[in-house]
Parts: C-alpha cells; structure tokens; sequence
C-alpha cells in the first residue's frame, strides 16, 4: 500500500516539474518575441520610410526583415504549440 502512495507522490512532483518548465520555457519564448519585436519596430523607426509615393516597398532589406521575422514567429509558435 505504501509503495503505491509513493510511487504516486513521485509521478505527481514530476508532473508539477514538467508543468513549471514548460511554463517557463513559455515565458522565455514571450519575451523573446517581445525583445525581437521591440528591435524590428525600432529598426523601422530609424529607417526612411520604404515606401514611395505610390505605397509599393522599395526597400529589399524591410521586405527581407519582415520575412525572417514572419519565419521566426511562426518558428517559435511551432515550437510553443508542441509543449
């Protein structure tokens, strides 16, 4: 009867284990994306505007930044979906 008791008290701390590693993967992951998007928007502010009169892009490397970071996001959304 005891055995039974620990052996569920075990699989209980390591269930809250697994639980509060991904929960902290989870908030490493959030803010990741808050400190890439911080950098993609202060990239765009300092930038010219990239657009010409006629609002199509004129700037590869905006278009190409905008791609990765599209990659990227979904990326870790991948990533977080599967936790």
């Amino acid at each position: 009867m005891q055995v039974y008791w620990v052996q569920n008290a075990i699989s209980l701390k390591e269930e809250h284990y697994n639980n509060s590693v991904r929960i902290a993967m989870k908030s490493v992951i959030n803010r990741l994306l808050e400190i890439h998007n911080e950098k993609v928007i202060s990239q765009i502010n300092t930038e010219t505007p990239c657009f010409d009169n006629k609002n199509f892009p004129t700037r590869p490397h905006f278009v190409k930044s905008a791609r990765l970071a599209d990659k990227d996001r979904n990326s870790l959304h991948e990533s977080w979906n599967k936790l």
